[in-house]
């Protein structure tokens, strides 16, 4: 098989990285930390949004979905509120993607911050269809100090990326 900057050593290993990635980010969520609503950062949703910047082909909206559905599971949200959530925002990515190529870090980590604010919109708009009281204050918090963290979450990604789906 031919390698080479770009190219592909392991194609069943980088289709399995950006996956086993974010279900790994989703781990903290079912611990139960003494933190206030909003204090602990979205990591599944920064790892998603970062495969989204780093590797776009090897994360499809159905993995967000399927992911934001384990999420759901591990979490104990209502079942399909983070399969949606993270299915938008995927798809939400793939149409930056189209409209602005060629971003610079500063470009992409703008866009990843929009990305999360319109998760936590998503998330809140779908709580009140589904009859529930969305707490949009610590989901704000978690969006901001989420947007904080992107800078080393992508760096990792990026890092993950290298080492483990380039020859």
């Amino acid at each position: 098989m031919a390698t080479g900057p770009g190219l592909v050593a392991d194609p069943a290993r980088a289709r399995a990285l950006p996956a086993l990635s974010i279900a790994l980010a989703i781990l903290p969520m079912a611990l139960p930390l003494p933190l206030a609503a909003g204090a602990l950062p979205a990591l599944p949703l920064l790892a998603l949004i970062a495969w989204a910047g780093v590797q776009p082909r090897l994360v499809p909206a159905w993995l967000g979905a399927g992911l934001g559905l384990l999420l759901d599971l591990v979490a104990g949200h209502p079942l399909g509120l983070m399969a949606a959530v993270f299915m938008i925002v995927r798809l939400a990515a793939a149409v930056v993607d189209a409209r602005i190529a060629g971003r610079t870090f500063g470009e992409e980590w703008l866009v990843a911050a929009g990305l999360l604010l319109l998760a936590s919109l998503v998330q809140a708009a779908l709580l009140l269809l589904a009859g529930r009281e969305p707490a949009l204050g610590p989901a704000l918090t978690q969006a901001a100090l989420s947007a904080l963290l992107y800078p080393a979450v992508f760096a990792l990604v990026a890092r993950l990326n290298a080492r483990w789906t380039q020859a």
